[in-house]
């Protein structure tokens, strides 16, 4: 079994999040949010097999100066429920999320 024995992360994330509402009515209110950063991580682990000896681990570093840009909108169907959809785009690639959330 592989154990970790020491785990570094350089991690340096600079962004702004922004959230503004769009349409507010009795029974509806969209929110617009998006966010806008620079992303910057090198790993490194240091493993060990059980009773071996230690080694280094290191992943593949993410471009030195990446973008981040994210973008969705929720529309809240009642005071508890709210639909919602975001874009997300990476140096690491993007994706695409939608979503369904009920408070109690």
């Amino acid at each position: 079994m592989l154990f970790p024995t020491e785990r570094e992360l350089e991690f340096l994330t600079s962004l702004k999040r922004s959230w503004r509402s769009l349409y507010r009515e009795e029974c509806a209110r969209i929110t617009a949010c998006g966010t806008l950063g620079w992303r910057h991580a090198t790993p490194l682990s240091t493993v060990a097999f059980q009773g071996g000896s230690d080694f280094n681990v290191a992943g593949v570093p993410i471009a030195r100066e990446a973008a981040l840009v994210e973008a969705g909108l929720d529309l809240a169907i009642t005071p508890t429920a709210t639909f919602g959809g975001a874009f997300a785009g990476r140096a690491t690639g993007q994706s695409v999320k939608g979503t369904f959330a009920i408070r109690f």
